[in-house]
């Protein structure tokens, strides 16, 4: 952890305009490929054209903040979100450049200045539930897919660990989901350094109201209203909406059916 005079910051983490590299790779291997397509271009047209097709998080959070609950659309990015963090504390650990805008990242000194250099904590590890484990042959559902992994991860987390989990609460009942993620996100902000969880359940946005510690953080993949489709920006401080009606009718899924949806929905709710 990058300290001022001895004193630790009061940032846990600070990285500006952070992406993930393979999105980085893809981007420049496509726009390599088309390069050599239409003939001589600058060197480092390839290099901005990548800055504007992979969309950035920056990451910023308080030395108090235990967990960051990602809230927001399907197909969002919340999933990316959690593995660009994963990724960057892995290649900083390993030594390697992080892919962030070292120009803003870092936080304000003793001195006033402001840090030049990404700022990251040491993690002993980084332990992830990420994706679906159902399997037939070892008759796991998606339930108890993540209820296994979510064991081994409570089993190996220390107090030094970094803990990514990707849809918290899912594949059951969604009343005994959010019950079972809001505990377990409470136990983890209790007994590890940093969680970042993704889910759809509104119950764990409450997380940060009613945490008297401050150890919960609220962010939201963007969603633009007006286009109809997720920008894919983080933005802190502010719970989002999964918009599944909206992202279905963009996928073009049948209108009687999304109709019929909203409808169930009744208009007080669907306006939330």
């Amino acid at each position: 952890l990058e300290t001022k005079g001895g004193v630790a910051s009061a940032c846990l983490c600070h990285i500006r305009d952070l992406r993930h590299p393979v999105l980085v790779w893809q981007a420049l291997d496509a726009l390599t490929s088309a390069k050599r397509d239409i003939g001589a271009m600058e060197e480092r047209v390839p290099l901005r054209e990548m800055r504007k097709r992979v969309v950035p998080a920056t990451y910023k959070l308080q030395r108090s903040v235990k967990c960051a609950v990602v809230t927001g659309p399907n197909t969002g990015g919340k999933t990316v979100t959690l593995k660009t963090l994963g990724a960057a504390v892995l290649m900083a650990k390993a030594g390697l450049f992080l892919l962030a805008d070292h120009e803003y990242s870092g936080s304000m000194g003793d001195d006033g200045a402001e840090s030049s250099l990404p700022q990251l904590p040491f993690f002993d590890h980084v332990l992830a539930d990420i994706g679906d484990d159902q399997s037939i042959v070892q008759s796991l559902s998606t339930f108890s897919g993540h209820v296994e992994r979510v064991k081994r991860i409570l089993n190996m987390a220390t107090s030094e660990s970094l803990v990514l989990l990707d849809e918290v609460g899912s594949g059951t009942d969604p009343t005994e989901g959010s019950a079972l993620g809001m505990a377990l996100l409470r136990h983890l902000a209790d007994t590890v350094l940093l969680t970042f969880a993704t889910t759809h359940h509104g119950e764990l946005k409450t997380l940060k109201y009613s945490d008297e510690r401050a150890r919960f953080e609220n962010a939201s993949v963007e969603f633009d209203a007006v286009a109809m489709e997720p920008t894919f920006r983080l933005v802190w401080g502010i719970p989002g909406r999964s918009n599944a009606l909206s992202i279905a009718e963009r996928l073009n899924f049948p209108l009687e059916i999304l109709n019929a949806a909203r409808e169930s929905l009744g208009g007080g709710n669907s306006s939330v």
